[in-house]
């Protein structure tokens, strides 16, 4: 009996204990895509973004427009008899090869474009996090949480709309221009023998 009644009463005691831990540092969740979405920085930057997309793909649409005029040039020369193998052969590998110029071109510019794009977002969610955390702070909660990996939440929680109107405060733009690559770590000398 004595043995139940501690057992009681420690089960009690952790209980209670538990429930205002869990009232004192409660979770926050914040949905991380509709601040970035909404967030005034990454509005600002998309036109800008788009613009640069278009300048990519209106650049693509013309080499494949003057590349493909250019080897139809060279099939009707060779299919009337104009030019010999000999001579067109040349022109059929220069064309190939400002053509794969091209291409490692888009590739390039598309790639700056996506480490951009990369770059708007990673800034604003720099920032939320430190908001995020802020927040934190002041409710005294034990953890923030994204929304994405909750199944639930009392909207009690939710610091979203907090968070977007401090962002917007704190950050209203953004840089398009990602630093520097950093450069590949170079391989280590080879010791040097005495």
């Amino acid at each position: 009996m004595k043995k139940s009644t501690i057992a009681l009463a420690l089960g009690v005691m952790i209980a209670t204990s538990g429930a205002a831990l869990a009232q004192q540092g409660g979770l926050l969740i914040v949905d991380m895509n509709q601040v970035v979405r909404d967030s005034a920085a990454f509005k600002a930057a998309q036109p800008q973004i788009q613009a640069r997309a278009k300048q990519i793909e209106d650049r693509r649409n013309g080499y494949q427009a003057q590349f493909t005029k250019e080897a139809s040039d060279l099939q009707e020369q060779a299919r009337s008899g104009v030019a010999t193998e000999d001579v067109l052969r040349p022109k059929q590998q220069d064309l190939q090869k400002r053509a794969n110029a091209a291409e490692d071109e888009l590739k390039r510019q598309a790639v700056e474009l996506q480490r951009s794009d990369r770059y708007v977002v990673e800034q604003i969610l720099d920032e939320v996090d430190k908001i995020s955390a802020e927040i934190q702070k002041t409710r005294g909660a034990a953890a923030v949480l994204r929304a994405e990996a909750t199944v639930s939440h009392t909207e009690s929680m939710d610091i979203t709309k907090q968070v977007l109107q401090a962002l917007n405060q704190r950050k209203p733009t953004v840089s398009l221009t990602p630093p520097p690559e950093a450069a590949a770590p170079q391989a280590a000398a080879p010791a040097k023998k005495n």
